[in-house]
């Protein structure tokens, strides 16, 4: 039996904390044990009990967020020695720190473009120190992952190989098929008609997400016009109050129940500059819903040759435009069925958990 730790920050509801839930529960419980471990204490949007509901055990350090890190390296490993843990994968600049620091075979996912990310999220001067920093801790790992192909070919710019798995998704935790009453339901709720055309698009506070240039195009656009945008997530107040007086601009705000959205949608949308393998968009092919994406090495790796899905030139009205015109008026069921049956095939949760254990294996015999 090998004993396998996850460090992460916390178990809040996010992409990474996701998939980590999607690796441990497909993982072969006779041959590995798994046990997470968090640093600090849980948020009110913690899915810390979904993984005690599937017998998980999860070790809660509750070390504060910066000044915890001091006492980290003595607390970690006497974790370690505790649990009798083999391997140790971590999540997370916090996390790759505590795990650099123990004495333990380790390894960590790359879940992102890291240093364009850090620029994008903390400015120019302070996204390169804190970029380089991080690389640097990697060089303290047994193992790398990057969580798509595209996130492996841009991090050897940086000088770091890694290995390429990508990300996956529980394909029996939705519905298969698509149902069209729920879409029309949910269309008179929000007070628009039935055969009107309904994209959703995800927004955070990283400006990568480009969100303002679709806004842009769904509220001038001649032929856009007729068409109804939802943003989910975070959105500047002051942008939120410029746009919210056009009836095709909706803002959800912050929502616990984003699967429920994306299937009551006609299409995803995403204008992003970047992204390490989106889970919203694996999840919106599983439960067959068409999938319109900027051109970026990580879009054109997941939708493949377009079957799915279909790209645009981002930043271009005109690109834009011509796409949403062309597939919305595609055979809808076709695209639909062909995007479940190529995400359950492509991105099962249980081939990913899969290689990972692979991983396992070759790390112990090193």
């Amino acid at each position: 039996m090998i004993n396998i730790a996850y460090l992460t920050s916390t178990l809040v509801k996010t992409g990474p904390n996701n998939q980590l839930f999607y690796i441990v529960s497909n993982l072969n419980k006779d041959k590995f044990n798994p046990i997470v471990i968090t640093l600090s204490p849980e948020l009110s949007s913690s899915i810390l009990n979904d993984f005690k509901n599937i017998g998980i055990t999860i070790v809660q350090l509750n070390l504060r967020k910066y000044a915890g890190m001091f006492f980290a390296k003595k607390v970690i490993n006497k974790t370690l020695i505790k649990y009798k843990i083999d391997i140790l994968q971590s999540y997370g600049l916090r996390g790759d720190y505590v795990a650099s620091i123990s004495k333990c075979k380790k390894l960590t996912t790359i879940r992102n473009r890291l240093p364009y990310n850090y620029k994008m999220l903390c400015g120019s001067i302070l996204g390169k120190i804190i970029s380089a920093w991080h690389l640097k801790l990697f060089k303290k790992f047994n193992t790398i992952i990057s969580c798509s192909n595209s996130v492996q070919e841009y991090m050897l710019n940086y000088n770091i190989n890694s290995i390429a798995i990508s990300n996956g998704i529980d394909i029996n935790k939705y519905p298969p098929i698509n149902n069209f009453d729920n879409k029309i339901n949910f269309k008179k709720s929000i007070g628009i008609s039935s055969d009107s055309k309904l994209f959703l698009t995800v927004s955070n506070k990283i400006p990568g997400k480009n969100v303002e240039f679709l806004i842009n195009s769904f509220s001038t656009l001649p032929t856009l016009l007729n068409y109804h945008l939802l943003i989910a997530g975070y959105f500047p107040k002051k942008l939120r109050t410029k746009f919210n007086n056009f009836p095709n601009i909706h803002f959800l705000g912050i929502v616990s129940n984003m699967i429920e959205y994306i299937k009551a949608c006609d299409f995803f949308i995403s204008a992003s500059y970047s992204e390490g393998f989106s889970n919203v968009i694996l999840e919106s092919l599983l439960v067959g819903t068409p999938v319109i994406l900027s051109d970026i090495p990580s879009h054109r790796e997941i939708i493949g040759n377009e079957k799915c899905g279909i790209i645009f030139e981002n930043n271009s009205y005109y690109s834009l435009e011509n796409v949403i015109n062309k597939m919305v008026y595609m055979n809808y069921e076709s695209i639909s069925l062909r995007s479940i049956e190529y995400i359950r095939h492509n991105y099962n949760a249980k081939k990913m958990a899969s290689q990972y254990e692979d991983v396992y294996f070759k790390l112990m015999v090193s």
